[in-house]
């Protein structure tokens, strides 16, 4: 979720207040954080950006946990109010964005890590359709990603600096990099499997291939040989005219 919060007096938001905004807990009473005071020892490093404010509980304050993005101020700001060039405005027209933009992202990596569990699920070494099928499916998958990669795969989300460490924030609450290189890797395998089963059948067709040209080349030789009437085979006994062709063969 998304909010933008607007207070008379934002600096009686109390820290506890912030906590459970950031990462989403059920209220509770002001002073009792969600979680233990040593998880939650960094959590104005982590979680909070103050590019417009002083750290404390006033001023323009961005929170952003990857699940949520808030943004807290006065409002009798009249720059932290304004629809156009403001914080508001910026909400509404580029936190939005960047924020649609990352859970798509990550919507999109986890899309492709279900489909390759699901293909590879279905592979059946003693199929020839099944394997058919995981290959068509493998290369369209490396198609897709491919596509996903050069096209909506970005962290340069804006020049803008604000808009720029948000989107920073948000990636690395959502695990985005990781993710990708785990999805990326899974679908090289795929690929590397398809690879090597190709070279296993190529080098199981030469094999045959080998075995066939081996007693072609036998007849060949054998035919050859018999067929230059050195001698008149006609005239000589069988015992030894089967010994001559068992000798050549």
């Amino acid at each position: 979720y998304m909010a933008f919060l607007a207070f008379d007096n934002s600096h009686l938001l109390t820290r506890s207040d912030q906590v459970r905004l950031a990462l989403g807990t059920n209220p509770d009473s002001p002073g009792e954080l969600p979680y233990s005071h040593n998880y939650l020892k960094d959590f104005e490093d982590r979680y909070c950006y103050d590019r417009y404010s002083d750290g404390s509980a006033s001023g323009h304050r961005f929170m952003a946990s990857g699940h949520a993005l808030v943004t807290l101020g006065d409002a009798g700001d009249r720059f932290f109010m304004d629809a156009d060039s403001g914080i508001l405005g910026r909400f509404r027209h580029q936190h939005f964005l960047l924020f649609l933009i990352a859970h798509f992202q990550k919507a999109a990596l986890r899309m492709y890590s279900d489909r390759s569990v699901a293909t590879l699920s279905r592979l059946d070494l003693k199929s020839a359709t099944a394997n058919r099928t995981f290959r068509r499916e493998t290369r369209a998958a490396l198609e897709n990603f491919l596509r996903f990669e050069h096209r909506y795969w970005f962290h340069e989300i804006s020049n803008h600096a604000q808009t720029r460490d948000l989107f920073d924030m948000l990636q690395k609450h959502l695990n985005l990099d990781a993710l990708f290189q785990e999805v990326r890797e899974e679908l090289q395998d795929m690929g590397n499997y398809l690879d090597v089963e190709a070279m296993r059948r190529q080098n199981d067709s030469m094999v045959r291939l080998t075995v066939v040209t081996t007693f072609g080349l036998i007849g060949t030789v054998t035919t050859g040989f018999l067929g230059m009437n050195l001698f008149g085979w006609s005239e000589q006994p069988a015992a030894w005219r089967f010994a001559a062709f068992m000798t050549v063969f």
